[in-house]
């Protein structure tokens, strides 16, 4: 595996670390953890501008939401590991995926599920991109993991967390298969 992992701890004592393919055009994870505490495990569409040394509004939101909820540590994954702060750039790309996208994301989920850590989706319509929700459902039972959501858009898709309210909690949601027309 060609991954490159970058880490610090901050004054606080959070512990962050990314993981890049060498020319940091994906990024397969990205992890903040204040305690020993289960995890909060986002499953989302692809990684915009958060790092291991910054937060983006999106992982902001996630680590306020893991603290409220006793969580020790946010943990982020993505369908498609093409860093692109728009899904329509993620998708003009030849391969949005990433070489090590589905392995580093199967090792998390394997991971979440002996750890007792809380997996909740948040991909939204873009998801259906190439299959992707498909393929995430069944890296998701080859794990034996159950998956959550916090809201579903009209589609069935989960939604993206920004903007649905922090006192909303994750609830079991499982992927639907969608009918060949």
């Amino acid at each position: 595996m060609s991954v490159i992992i970058r880490e610090r701890t901050d004054l606080s004592g959070v512990q962050c670390s990314a993981s890049f393919s060498p020319c940091e055009t994906y990024r397969y994870l990205l992890t903040w953890r204040w305690s020993h505490a289960p995890l909060l495990v986002a499953w989302m569409l692809n990684p915009s501008t958060a790092t291991h040394e910054k937060l983006d509004p999106t992982f902001a939101g996630l680590v306020s939401r893991a603290r409220a909820w006793g969580r020790g540590g946010v943990r982020v994954i993505n369908l498609f590991a093409f860093r692109a702060t728009q899904p329509a750039a993620m998708k003009a790309v030849a391969d949005p995926v990433g070489p090590e996208n589905d392995a580093v994301s199967l090792d998390v989920l394997r991971a979440a599920a002996a750890a007792g850590d809380e997996v909740v989706c948040g991909w939204g319509a873009h998801g259906k991109h190439r299959g992707r929700d498909t393929e995430a459902a069944a890296l998701a039972a080859h794990a034996g993991l159950r998956l959550n959501c916090l809201k579903l858009n009209q589609d069935g898709s989960p939604q993206h967390p920004l903007y649905i309210a922090h006192s909303v909690p994750p609830r079991p949601w499982a992927p639907v298969e969608r009918i060949a027309a």
